[in-house]
């Protein structure tokens, strides 16, 4: 196996001019007015939310936030953002709204503490708020003013978590995405009375489905949304107020979630994912067909939109290029807003190969010139519930640029692979996870890619808690580790996390650590601290409420008490914190740390 090249610190190496590049995320385009859109974009430096105009790309900064927005969202008329207004990036804090066209921020629930919440919607009318905000016991929704002229009223409190809202185009029903009627870490849609906070109606298939977003007709009464009661997440159409559901044919493969409305209320636009590849479609809801959006490649996530123009507009990215604002119509793609190109990057490729019981798993994998064994970073993404996909990472080729090869695996637990994929973790968490480690380690060696113990594991957030749990449950598989904000002990996370955190832990361990506290022991990195064989390296926030300091500190003083090799770099910051600065500089560090792993292979 051949060294890694030792890491390049000079001030405008590329893999660092790649971090600098601006990225985009979080598209909205008003329902109501279509020529107010908004975007999130870190171009100062950290994510910040812009008004972005459709037509031209114009981008105009909305928020100041200390350490950054996470959580913003645009109402329907397209006059006001709504923003959760925290402490330090800690994400517990109020609903504030700004004015798009500029002005003083409101705060929507002044008198109240602050809370957890990520979930907001406004009617079409501009005239009232409903805020999901998490308790000890729950969720609490509460409607509130936008202008804050006049106190919150509670609407009402249900048990599990709330994902999303969304009034009828009249302002007289609200629906919501929650998890009390399935009592697990499914969704169904409830529909209630405004006025009076009764229940309306409720959709949803039974167990093991779930549904999937939601959005609202425009001038009409309708639900856009999806069920995977077939395996798969397919579109359909429901009236709350009438109960009609409409199930829309639909003959793609992969799962479908549905991200707007147009205008006429004639078309769906639909994002589609199958194995980590996506590709997005405008359907006619009145012949039932669908027709792809050419993007040229690449993914979008979440972030595509019905333009003002009967275009789409898209946040568009690949693992060469850097992430563009475009507008799509039959006539091409043009481009709104972009960066400088940054340095090149580098393709990735998309490989499958069997797990330990079979179960086919997939990665994205990207070598270095020349013939292999090569030093490998094995990265495992977030969530657990996300993807990893042909997307721009600068962090994955910075690694490339230094001779280590890569691979970005989605575990058992990640999206796009149907519902027996994603929900195969629940209630056993980490079990598979590290199966999958275990069978990509294998695959990798028996590829030539790397060598057995040639390996570092890293990740962030959930990909950190695996990181942990890798390297204690599966000895002697790996060079090293580098986690990002992790998970430590799961029973302490739950103690101390956020109350929406609680209410989502609950719902993947099947309930909380009193009830199970053998699950929670077992899927803790901390039971497994003494199995440790290799360096680790952790970069931990102190002000972050989703993997909170101190389930982590407790971890770290275990590793140090039984003598292994941990070094901590504590930032202030929350969950999703750093600059682009500290992010170069973390991932400096990172670099530095892998290449001492490897210093003396071939010398």
């Amino acid at each position: 196996m051949r060294p890694p090249r030792p890491p390049d610190t000079s001030p405008d190496a590329p893999w660092k001019q790649r971090f600098r590049a601006s990225l985009f995320g979080g598209l909205q385009v008003a329902p109501g007015d279509r020529r107010s859109a908004v975007v999130l974009s870190n171009a100062t430096g950290e994510f910040q939310a812009y008004a972005l105009d459709p037509a031209t790309g114009a981008m105009t900064q909305l928020t100041h936030a200390d350490r950054g927005t996470v959580l913003a969202y645009l109402a329907e008329d397209g006059r006001t953002l709504l923003t959760l207004d925290d402490e330090g990036g800690n994400e517990i804090g109020h609903w504030v709204s700004i004015p798009v066209q500029g002005g003083a921020k409101t705060d929507l629930t002044p008198d109240m503490p602050g809370y957890s919440s990520w979930a907001v919607a406004v009617d079409r009318a501009g005239a009232q708020v409903a805020i999901a905000i998490s308790t000890d016991d729950g969720t609490e929704v509460w409607i509130a003013s936008p202008t804050g002229d006049a106190a919150p009223r509670r609407f009402g409190a249900v048990r599990g978590v709330v994902l999303a809202l969304a009034f009828s185009s009249d302002g007289k029903t609200l629906v919501y995405l929650s998890s009390e009627p399935t009592g697990s870490n499914t969704y169904a849609l409830v529909a209630s009375d405004v006025a009076s906070g009764a229940q309306v109606r409720e959709l949803w298939d039974g167990a093991p489905s779930s549904m999937y977003g939601l959005v609202a007709e425009p001038g009409g009464t309708r639900i856009a949304t999806a069920s995977n009661i077939t395996g798969r997440a397919r579109p359909l159409v429901w009236d709350p107020q009438s109960g009609e559901r409409v199930d829309l044919p639909f003959d793609l493969d992969g799962d479908v979630e549905v991200l707007d409305w147009s205008d006429d209320g004639s078309e769906l636009l639909l994002g589609v994912s199958d194995r980590a590849e996506e590709t997005l479609v405008r359907y006619d809801l009145g012949s039932r067909s669908g027709r792809a959006v050419d993007l040229g490649g690449g993914s979008f996530g979440e972030d595509a939109r019905f333009g003002p123009a009967g275009d789409v507009l898209v946040v568009r990215s690949s693992a060469l290029h850097a992430p563009e604002i475009v507008a799509v119509t039959d006539d091409g793609v043009r481009s709104l807003a972009r960066q400088d190109a940054p340095p090149a990057a580098a393709p990735l490729r998309s490989v499958s190969f069997p797990s330990s019981d079979g179960t086919l798993i997939q990665a994205w994998v990207g070598e270095p010139d020349g013939e292999g064994p090569f030093p490998t970073i094995l990265s495992v993404h977030g969530g657990p519930e996300g993807v990893s996909n042909d997307q721009y990472s600068a962090r994955l080729v910075s690694w490339l640029d230094h001779g280590y090869a890569v691979c970005a695996l989605n575990y058992r637990g990640s999206t796009t692979f149907g519902r027996e994929y994603q929900q195969a973790i629940w209630e056993d968490i980490g079990h598979w996870e590290t199966e999958d480690l275990a069978a990509t380690v294998a695959w990798l060696t028996d590829q030539g890619i790397a060598e057995r113990g040639g390996i570092v594991l890293t990740g962030g957030s959930y990909g950190g808690y695996l990181t942990l749990l890798g390297l204690g449950r599966l000895p002697g598989l790996w060079a090293g580790g580098i986690a990002i904000v992790a998970v430590g002990d799961w029973t302490l996370m739950y103690d101390e996390t956020a109350d929406a955190l609680r209410a989502y832990e609950e719902q993947i361990f099947g309930g909380p650590p009193d009830e199970f506290p053998e699950r929670y022991r077992v899927a803790s990195p901390l039971t497994y601290v003494e199995g440790v064989d290799a360096p680790l390296f952790v970069f931990q926030g102190d002000n972050d409420s989703r993997c909170p300091p101190g389930q982590f500190r407790a971890y770290e003083d275990a590793a140090r008490a039984a003598g292994k090799s941990i070094e901590v770099a504590w930032f202030d910051a929350g969950h999703v914190g750093p600059t682009i600065e500290q992010t170069i500089e973390q991932h400096e560090r990172a670099l530095g740390f892998a290449h001492g792993l490897f210093a003396e292979v071939g010398a």
